[in-house]
C-alpha cells in the first residue's frame, strides 16, 4: 500500500501498488463471474 497525493480528494490517500491491485483485480473478476454464474442458474 503506498500512500499517494490525490488531486480530487486535495489529501493524502492510500493505494494499492502494481503487485496489490493485480492480486485485488483477479479476485474482483473472479466474484463477479461467479455471481453472473449464480444469477444465471
Amino acid at each position: 500500500m503506498e500512500i499517494k497525493y490525490c488531486w480530487r480528494c486535495k489529501m493524502k490517500v492510500p493505494m494499492l501498488d502494481k503487485n496489490e491491485y493485480a492480486i485485488t483485480s483477479e479476485l474482483y473478476s473472479k466474484g463477479l463471474k461467479r455471481v453472473k454464474n449464480c444469477i444465471n442458474d
